[in-house]
């Protein structure tokens, strides 16, 4: 991944940008569809430094969490050293998931797979339907073509994928690496392929400087059906 020396230097030198609570598009879908709290096998692409965990957990359900981030894995297991038997904290890059032993029932990327680009991203969602179990679904909370920062910058590397941000107002000026955005036909198109049905797609706005960036997110639910 292109980004993973930036990630591991901000991970180990800068956790004031890092969330400290739970990502809440992740807690609301948690509260539509998993009331029940039964015992569901779990796994987080992206971890970070473990921002979702305690949302997870509060549904009793069992986690993997993955990062290729070193750093951002001994602090999660420094932050949860209690919860050793819900919760496997593990040094992987998402694009190597394939490596897990477990299938799952609900596999989550809040504001990860970002990272890749468009060609890294159909492997990934490859990868993701031999990982789900059949009635799996796949939770997905990520930046769409509607930001201004999409539609404003220049220096992108394909069809979706920035290589850098230039303008200094962007939200996220600063980031190395790449920054993908998705379109609404793109989603359909991505997973219509993929033996997937998208059960819930969604649109999440905000903005930055006065409201003169804006800044979009699709929040998609996805299920395995073959």
């Amino acid at each position: 991944m292109k980004n993973k020396n930036f990630w591991e230097k901000t991970f180990r030198k800068n956790l004031i940008s890092q969330r400290n609570f739970p990502n809440e598009e992740l807690c609301r879908f948690l509260g539509r569809n998993y009331k029940s709290k039964k015992k569901i096998k779990v796994l987080e692409l992206g971890c970070g430094t473990g921002a979702n965990v305690s949302a997870i957990l509060h549904y009793n359900m069992s986690l993997t969490a993955i990062d290729f981030s070193k750093s951002a894995i001994e602090l999660c297991k420094k932050k949860y050293p209690f919860k050793k038997k819900e919760i496997k904290f593990l040094q992987l890059d998402m694009l190597n998931l394939d490596k897990l032993e477990d299938d799952y029932d609900l596999i989550i990327d809040v504001f990860s797979s970002y990272n890749l680009n468009y060609e890294q991203n159909k492997i990934l969602i490859d990868k993701i339907h031999k990982k789900l179990k059949k009635n799996g679904i796949y939770f997905s909370y990520t930046p769409s073509k509607k930001s201004t920062s999409w539609v404003k910058e220049k220096d992108k590397f394909d069809g979706s994928t920035l290589n850098s941000f230039k303008r200094k107002k962007s939200p996220y000026f600063g980031n190395k690496g790449f920054f993908r955005f998705v379109s609404e036909n793109e989603l359909k198109k991505n997973f219509s392929k993929k033996k997937f049905k998208i059960k819930y797609c969604e649109k999440i706005s905000k903005t930055y400087n006065n409201t003169k960036e804006y800044f979009e997110f699709f929040t998609i639910e996805v299920k395995k059906i073959k």
